[in-house]
């Protein structure tokens, strides 16, 4: 028998080698399963490193002693985290996936909403050519600034409001620099002002001309 075929002895069914499989015999595999990191790390290194089990003198008769009781705490305890890290990577991997799903069907509902507003306003101006705030939209040449503050309040919910300082902060300009450009759309009647109906805040939304204006830009 080769000395390392008690490796594999030790790792049978009748591990106290009576003959017979019993419940004697659980206890030894339980302990054999927990050494077994270790007998393995010592079989790798008599078999295929002699020279280093040799410098250390290791050999056969160390299986299930201290070395390889040491070497297996150490092996768990670098299997354990691993597979706590492994663990974590796969939830946090998850929880950013399920933010990343989460929020793109948020934001397609959010554009299905908004083409939905601008496709009853087409429909409903084709029954109001005749009105002058239609009119209007169709001659009206507006600034980059002041379509961007459009487009920007085309993506609110159906009665949110943006007040002058969310504008300002969306479109990284002074409120200064707003203030005319929402003047000139107040009069054009391409935004309107208005509150929120829960939170009472006090903005701006647009209305269905400036839809339009979207719409033919």
């Amino acid at each position: 028998m080769n000395e390392d075929d008690s490796l594999w002895v030790r790792l049978g069914a009748d591990i106290n080698g009576d003959g017979r499989i019993t419940i004697g015999d659980l206890g030894s595999w339980s302990l054999e399963i927990l050494l077994l990191p270790g007998d393995a790390f010592l079989y790798l290194l008599i078999n295929h490193a002699p020279g280093v089990a040799e410098f250390f003198e290791l050999g056969s008769e160390d299986y299930g002693g201290a070395v390889s009781i040491w070497a297996s705490v150490l092996i768990w305890l670098a299997a354990i985290i691993v597979a706590g890290s492994l663990l974590n990577a796969i939830r946090e991997f998850d929880r950013r996936l399920t933010s990343w799903a989460l929020g793109r069907h948020e934001e397609l509902k959010r554009q299905v909403r908004i083409l939905r507003r601008r496709t009853v306003a087409l429909i409903n101006s084709r029954f109001r050519a005749e009105r002058s705030d239609d009119l209007v939209v169709e001659s009206v040449v507006l600034a980059n600034i002041e379509t961007a503050v459009l487009r920007c309040l085309s993506g609110l919910e159906d009665g949110d409001v943006m007040t002058l300082d969310e504008l300002a902060t969306r479109l990284r300009q002074t409120r200064q620099n707003l203030k005319p450009v929402i003047r000139r759309l107040l009069e054009l009647k391409l935004i309107e002002a208005g509150s929120e109906a829960f939170t009472k805040k006090s903005g701006h939304r647009i209305g269905t001309a400036g839809q339009m204006y979207l719409l033919g830009a």
